[in-house]
């Protein structure tokens, strides 16, 4: 059997580049194992990769060329990168090119969502303390504005989420960091029947007009 007919029977039939560096320190393809968590068991056929920055995942196709052309010609190619403040006009420009972008600014935004922080007081036994919990979720957002972030940028927020749930749920062996806290006790959280899950599938898998690109 050929290396590449062998290649066909081993490889994924989507990969999705979302942003992270492979090589990082302590957020080290943190996006990658958030998206894997929450979407391994319904979209089994899909394999995300860590592709660096945007810029990087905009180029892939220039750095691997031979291997996106060779080998992933029969897969389907998914990037998908952060909202951030780009404009309606640079989205645009990046679906041009086969990006995607979600419609919030960062995987926070979701992973941190009102629904979610509401799912995680009911998994604790504690359904009665989700509207403090959403009210000091509040409070941190509104003091990392006071620092000059943007008033929805939960990433810049959410060591002060991480620290207020953990105190208000008395929650323990929960994740050392606010890093590790969202990939290993919120992500897991996300299932089909959530609103959060649905918005996430359909921003990364749903139509291809917006970013999505087959080598087929």
């Amino acid at each position: 059997i050929s290396f590449g007919d062998f290649a066909k029977l081993i490889l994924p039939q989507t990969i999705v580049f979302c942003e992270g560096d492979p090589n990082g320190g302590k957020r080290k393809d943190f996006d990658k194992t958030v998206y894997t968590t929450i979407f391994s068991d319904t979209h089994p056929e899909a394999f995300f990769i860590s592709g660096g920055s945007c810029n990087d995942i905009e180029n892939i196709e220039k750095t691997h060329g031979e291997i996106m052309g060779v080998l992933l010609k029969n897969t389907r190619i998914i990037k998908i990168v952060d909202r951030d403040d780009r404009s309606q006009q640079e989205i645009c420009d990046l679906a041009e090119k086969g990006i995607k972008v979600l419609k919030e600014r960062n995987l926070e935004s979701y992973l941190l969502d009102d629904e979610v922080i509401r799912k995680l007081c009911n998994s604790v036994g504690k359904p009665e303390g989700h509207e403090e919990c959403i009210r000091e979720k509040c409070e941190a957002l509104a003091a990392s504005t006071s620092r000059g972030n943007a008033a929805d940028d939960y990433k810049s927020a959410r060591g002060e989420i991480y620290n207020a749930l953990k105190k208000r749920l008395t929650l323990t062996k929960c994740g050392n960091n606010a890093d590790t806290f969202i990939r290993d006790t919120i992500a897991p959280l996300i299932t089909p029947d959530m609103d959060v899950y649905r918005r996430l599938e359909t921003e990364i898998f749903g139509n291809d007009n917006n970013g999505g690109v087959s080598n087929g």
